[in-house]
């Protein structure tokens, strides 16, 4: 009697179990569709691809998955006992099994431990004091300083800017105007900016009656990361008596640099605009997309936030959303624990941003288009004006690693794992519009030990060496 009542109740709680997940793959299927349902909605539709974009194929490919496993447990309740407890042990320990593998993704493959071991063997200082503990240090000092913001970081819950009033929003481009900020620590110290009238990177006097010679528009690598304010492109070409202004923001994609180009350039005429594009740049124009607002420069030429006149809305918006964070760091990349990142591990997010990776990846023709069509709107641009316009391509160390850089003219497909299209259409598009390209991969790659331009020799953005390196070939160019 005592059996049967034991095994009533292991029946009764594998039911409930059964219903719960029945209940949680219904709602994961229903907040799939409505994503579905809402594409055709965006701006963006029509020129991704529609329903073969690569954000359609991921949702559509999520709601098969979720509709299979609603079918499953559905029918589960037929089920026998026995059958059930077999289903639901495979179950949890596929389940356990890909938190492990989404915990083990969380960490990062290039620590700061290592970076300070390296730092060591070669006999460098390596501060390491989080950002949180710099930012206090320089307050301490009597700094007006705030983190580093970056507008990609208003994607994924800000994806049509800030509110400013209750009906009007903006998309910041920049930083806060005139303070201090830190950059990220790759080659042993945290790099101090002032950022100018605009919330840029730049000394306060550029911006004179004088002509602009170039304009930098570009993500982390064209803001400075990580090197000191006087060693990055834009300083390096300043002292080469080339007035430069840099408009580089850390996570800026294609649409947030033809944005700033719109907003920032424009209104100045430079003689030469240069643009810097990396292989992680279509993952970054992907999450873009998804901001109406951002859409709005790639399909409305006379498209404008107007945000060179509005720095003071700026300055109080972005101080208002950095306030409005717990502390800090929500606005840094410090790899520490808490209550997000469990809830990302749960719902497997670095597998499901691979997973997209490989979608956005693969989408060849989409990419050259899109690309293609943001060049036509930027060289248009700056060709209104005069002005000539450079695309700059630039290399990664784990791109260089993977070894398969060859001429540009016979430029094959690069190691897939480093997220990197093919080169060579890049080149075909370039040359079709007249844009001159500047192949920093071959050049870097070329060299004798292309680790020496990069921190220590690890992961990362370009030290001094390589910053300078970038320079010197640019400067061949543009004379």
């Amino acid at each position: 009697m005592k059996i049967i009542k034991s095994k009533n109740i292991k029946y009764k709680i594998i039911n409930f179990i059964f219903l719960f997940c029945l209940i949680l793959s219904i709602y994961v299927l229903f907040l799939i569709s409505k994503k579905i349902i809402n594409l055709p909605q965006t701006n963006s539709f029509d020129i991704t691809g529609k329903y073969l974009s690569p954000w359609s194929i991921y949702y559509f490919s999520l709601h098969i998955i979720a509709s299979i496993f609603t079918v499953f447990f559905a029918l589960s309740f037929k089920m026998s006992y026995e059958l059930k407890a077999k289903f639901l042990t495979s179950i949890i320990s596929i389940g356990i099994s890909l938190c492990i593998l989404e915990l083990f993704l969380a960490f990062p493959s290039d620590n700061l431990d290592f970076r300070i071991h390296k730092a060591k063997e070669i006999g460098i200082e390596f501060d390491t004091r989080s950002k949180s503990e710099v930012i206090d240090d320089l307050k301490n000092e009597g700094h007006i300083v705030y983190p580093n913001f970056t507008p990609s970081l208003l994607l994924n819950n800000y994806k049509e800017g800030l509110n400013v009033t209750n009906d009007n929003q903006i998309f910041p481009l920049s930083n806060i105007s005139d303070i201090s900020s830190i950059l990220t620590n790759e080659n042993g110290y945290y790099p101090i900016v002032k950022t100018d009238k605009y919330g840029f990177t730049n000394e306060k006097n550029l911006y004179t009656n004088n002509p602009i010679d170039i304009m930098l528009i570009g993500d982390s690598y064209v803001e400075g990361y990580s090197v000191h304010p006087n060693e990055n492109i834009s300083s390096n070409l300043n002292n080469a008596d080339f007035k430069t202004i840099n408009l580089g923001k850390g996570g800026n994609g294609p649409l947030l640099e033809l944005a700033t180009l719109r907003e920032y350039a424009s209104p100045h005429k430079p003689k030469i605009v240069i643009w810097f594009f990396l292989f992680n740049d279509f993952h970054n124009l992907y999450y873009e997309l998804r901001s109406d607002l951002l859409t709005n420069y790639l399909l409305d030429t006379k498209y404008s936030q107007n945000l060179i006149n509005n720095q003071n809305k700026i300055d109080a918006t972005l101080k208002k959303y950095i306030d409005s964070k717990s502390n800090n760091n929500n606005l840094s990349n410090e790899n520490k624990l808490n209550l997000n990142k469990f809830i990302e591990i749960i719902k497997l997010s670095r597998l499901k941003g691979i997973y997209l990776n490989t979608i956005i990846y693969s989408s060849d023709k989409i990419n050259n288009k899109l690309l293609k069509d943001i060049l036509i709107n930027a060289n248009d641009t700056v060709e209104s004006w005069g002005g000539k316009l450079y695309f700059v391509y630039l290399p990664s160390k784990s791109s260089l690693q993977s070894g398969n850089a060859i001429l540009p003219s016979n430029i094959g497909r690069f190691s897939f794992k480093d997220n990197i299209t093919p080169i060579n259409a890049i080149h075909d598009i370039c040359s079709e519009l007249n844009i001159t390209v500047i192949d920093f991969y071959n050049i870097v790659y070329n060299s004798d030990d292309h680790d020496s331009f990069f921190p220590h020799a690890t992961n990362g953005h370009y030290n001094s060496k390589g910053y300078k390196l970038l320079t010197d070939n640019i400067i061949k160019k543009i004379q």
